[in-house]
């Protein structure tokens, strides 16, 4: 596999070329880098202490940083060189390395952790890469033999998922895009540099609902964030990111009273609203670098209020709709006054908003 290393039976290793120098041929994405350190930490499992000590990790449901996990418990061969697959995804992502450490393994299924505790050995696996229906999910055993599994039917083996971390990632992604498209000419100033002695006028999500959030059996948490549009007061197309880490489940409704949308970053009364999912291969600053792209195409010569949705939805290429981000919903023409249900149109989700006055201290 050409990915940042051969892969040794007990890790992740620089290839050598026949010189001694490293061959490292960068990764195509995310994704190359969750196989190769799945094929790696499978066959880690090999050993029955490492293994003791990685189920005693991921059978409490919760995911678990892979790299600590491995230093703690003594692969410190692996624990290195994952530190090393992990600059390559942080790369990848857009990502300075000070956002730290973003491979993480978890249990595909809590119904899993039964077997698991059992004595069953595991399979490690990686989200399948694309929303088409067709890919089957990648798994590796214990011998480094690659398993087929099913997309939409849960296997009854343990299945180990490594993943990124896509909460954390989002978190570090969402701010570095708000940097990005500010400094394009396309953001919008923060709520504390808005600079106004009076109270600010803003929308605020009391209640909010998704039918689907596009995640089978394999997927973790989805990370929603929502893309605001709208006509700045330079008469410039605005886009601001805000973060939406709650949003786990779909089918269940939340109550976050966040605010949406800042008033007064926006010459008209009306603003447009773009939700995606980021499930984890999502390069936040070249995504940003496409927004201002787009919105930098659209005609600052504004004499009324025009959607602002399909210049945001055009401006991110199609390779982005493969997988990560998905999009999610899309509300036209949210107004300062608008209230109540909010009906997105696609049909997937709805939002219940009030206008909100915040005071400044």
């Amino acid at each position: 596999m050409a990915i940042l290393a051969a892969l040794s039976a007990a890790g992740i290793g620089l290839a050598q070329s026949s010189s001694g120098a490293e061959d490292h041929e960068p990764p195509a994405s995310v994704q190359d880098i969750e196989k190769a350190v799945a094929f790696a930490t499978a066959k880690s499992l090999a050993s029955p202490t490492w293994r003791n000590a990685v189920v005693q990790s991921v059978v409490t449901g919760q995911q678990v940083d892979l790299e600590a996990t491995a230093a703690q418990f003594g692969q410190s061969t692996l624990a290195s060189n994952l530190d090393g697959a992990n600059n390559e995804a942080l790369a990848l992502k857009g990502l300075p390395s000070s956002v730290g450490s973003l491979l993480v393994m978890r249990l595909a299924d809590p119904a899993m952790a039964t077997a698991l505790k059992a004595g069953t050995l595991p399979l490690v696996a990686v989200p399948a890469d694309d929303d088409s229906g067709t890919s089957s999910v990648v798994s590796y055993d214990t011998t480094g033999r690659e398993v087929k599994l099913p997309r939409y039917t849960r296997p009854t083996q343990p299945v180990i998922m490594i993943d990124v971390d896509v909460a954390k990632a989002m978190a570090a992604g969402a701010d570095l895009m708000n940097k990005t498209l500010v400094e394009g000419g396309h953001g919008t100033a923060a709520a504390t540099d808005i600079g106004t002695a009076d109270a600010i006028p803003t929308t605020k999500i009391t209640e909010i609902r998704l039918n689907n959030d596009h995640d089978p059996w394999f997927k973790g948490n989805s990370e929603i964030y929502t893309i605001v549009g709208g006509v700045g007061k330079d008469n410039k197309a605005k886009a601001t990111i805000v973060k939406m880490p709650y949003l786990n489940d779909e089918k269940h409704t939340y109550k976050p009273n966040q605010i949406l949308i800042w008033w007064n970053n926006y010459k008209y009364n009306a603003v447009d609203a773009v939700m995606m999912e980021d499930d984890g291969d999502t390069n936040y600053l070249a995504l940003a670098q496409e927004i201002n792209k787009g919105l930098a195409g659209v005609t600052d010569k504004w004499t009324e209020y025009a959607p602002l949705v399909d210049n945001i939805m055009k401006a991110i290429p199609n390779k982005w709709w493969t997988d990560d981000p998905d999009h999610v919903e899309q509300w036209y023409t949210l107004q300062k006054n608008t209230t109540g249900q909010q009906n997105g149109a696609s049909g997937n989700g709805w939002m219940k908003v009030v206008p909100f006055l915040v005071d400044e201290l």
